[in-house]
């Protein structure tokens, strides 16, 4: 099933859609600026979410186990990511932050999604909370940006494939 929302949506609210088992496709409109907490938390076969230039907010656990979910880009409008935001995310591969200067991204944002490879970080993102990459097992590498000025606990705890670790100055 796909799901198209209204093009005047400025909000969706907490659990909107938590738990619509059979969502596969998400367009979000363009004046689209926050998505609740949990709104699509348990969509397991969402496989595709393109979000909005709008978008400043995803809220907590707001697309936690959405397993289907291979890959997302933010846009630079971004802000925030909630704890657990895509905790469980199972088949996450990417994530792309290269269009966000800095945001905040929570305690334990993408916790468990052990299939992601690949992480390009925001610019000038100043920290990495706690366990916001735990136990992603399969990152192989990545790359911290100069105005990092603190790791968080259990960041990377359990990133058993890190090998390399890359700081530029």
């Amino acid at each position: 099933a796909k799901l198209t929302l209204p093009a005047t949506l400025t909000s969706i609210g907490e659990s909107a859609f938590r738990g619509c088992y059979s969502l596969t496709s998400l367009t979000l409109p363009a004046s689209l600026v926050t998505i609740g907490d949990d709104a699509f938390h348990g969509c397991y076969a969402l496989a595709s979410v393109k979000f909005p230039a709008s978008l400043v907010t995803i809220g907590l656990g707001a697309f936690r186990d959405c397993s289907s979910l291979t890959s997302l880009t933010f846009p630079a409008s971004l802000v925030t990511i909630g704890l657990g935001a895509f905790a469980h995310c199972s088949s996450l591969t990417s994530v792309d932050f290269t269009a966000v200067t800095d945001a905040n991204i929570g305690h334990s944002a993408f916790h468990d999604c052990e299939r992601l490879v690949k992480v390009t970080l925001p610019a000038a993102l100043s920290r990495i909370d706690d366990s916001t990459f735990s136990r992603c097992s399969a990152l192989v590498e990545l790359t911290l940006p100069t105005t990092l000025t603190n790791i968080g606990r259990n960041a990377f705890a359990r990133c058993t494939s890190l090998s390399e670790l890359t700081y530029l100055p």
